[in-house]
């Protein structure tokens, strides 16, 4: 009888924290499924509702402190343990990993919905795309297929330069000798530009120099997931126009290394048996990550944009079995959404 009075003591003494600790994990559980499906219904990103379950689970330890069974002076000695250590959290990382999680939440807030996987983004030497935009840090994949790791203090502070979904400019640039006349030249390259699959195409004469005259042959590039290689592509089919318009691409000063005679025209012959362009993979192997990861945002766009037409026919239909069907419909394509953007 003893031991069952003790027990039932200690279950009594108990009960507060046991009732504060389910009371704490059931609003934490309801808030985390609240922020989720309005995160998913407003496609924003899951940064904030986690600083704000973050901000939610430290009031709920406080509160499982507060109806704990100890003595008074042990309760306040736990306070000032759980300061101290949150003083000493935030003083030892204030330079790296608090800064970066501000700096985290001020790139979102500043590019918005702007920057996505699978973008093109240069900051000052780094450059390549997209895979990852992290708390602390934001993820790249480069030419050489690695992938960088750049901490959003440091991007905070430096220009970024980001290419447009809507398309980009691709130039080249090429020297030919004053003897060549300008109206042909401007045909050639624009053509050459044509060939390159480019819109808009434009010539510009970038210099007039002491030996040949630079000029600057762009377009428009609609598919930036091309990006790397429509540059070589222009730049061959620059190779390829001016050589089958009969211009040389070589500066004058070339007659100082060897006597050519003046009818002679230093263009390569053409061979039929090469095809003109062949089909490159160049861009899926830089950027294998860049490309998936920008396959998985938009399979994850498309999903949102479905989860919200769901929900506007279940809130306007008026039949009870289809309302339930569709709300069934609802919760799982959450549950899948949720899953993704893990």
């Amino acid at each position: 009888m003893d031991i069952f009075q003790t027990v039932l003591s200690y279950a009594k003494t108990l009960a507060p924290t046991a009732a504060a600790l389910v009371a704490v994990i059931v609003v934490l559980a309801a808030t985390q499924r609240i922020l989720e499906r309005h995160r998913i219904r407003a496609g924003q990103p899951r940064v904030m509702s986690q600083l704000v379950m973050l901000v939610l689970s430290f009031a709920g330890l406080l509160v499982i402190l507060m109806v704990l069974p100890v003595s008074d002076n042990t309760r306040g000695q736990l306070y000032t343990l759980l300061g101290v250590l949150v003083s000493a959290s935030i003083a030892l990382s204030s330079t790296t990993i608090i800064g970066n999680a501000m700096a985290g939440v001020l790139i979102r807030f500043m590019a918005g919905s702007r920057v996505r996987p699978g973008d093109y983004i240069r900051v000052e030497d780094h450059v390549g795309r997209v895979t990852e935009m992290g708390i602390l840090h934001t993820m790249i994949q480069t030419e050489t297929r690695d992938v960088t790791w750049l901490p959003n203090l440091w991007m905070v502070g430096r220009p970024a330069t980001l290419r447009q979904r809507s398309g980009t400019i691709v130039n080249a640039v090429v020297s030919l000798g004053y003897n060549v006349e300008r109206m042909k030249a401007r045909a050639a390259l624009l053509h050459a530009a044509e060939q390159a699959g480019l819109g808009k195409p434009f010539v510009r004469i970038e210099d007039l120099g002491n030996f040949a005259v630079t000029y600057k042959v762009g377009g428009l590039l609609a598919d930036v997931s091309r990006l790397r290689e429509t540059h070589s592509i222009l730049r061959g089919a620059v190779l390829d126009s001016l050589h089958g318009a009969g211009i040389e691409v070589a500066s004058p000063v070339i007659e100082t290394s060897r006597v050519v005679p003046p009818d002679q025209v230093l263009v390569p012959q053409a061979d039929s048996a090469v095809a003109d362009h062949e089909p490159s993979t160049e861009d899926e192997i830089m950027f294998d990550q860049a490309v998936a990861a920008a396959a998985s945002f938009e399979q994850i766009e498309s999903m949102r944009a479905e989860y919200q037409a769901l929900l506007q026919r279940r809130d306007a239909t008026k039949n009870v079995g289809e309302r339930r069907r569709l709300t069934a419909e609802v919760d799982r394509l959450a549950k899948k959404l949720a899953h993704l953007e893990d």
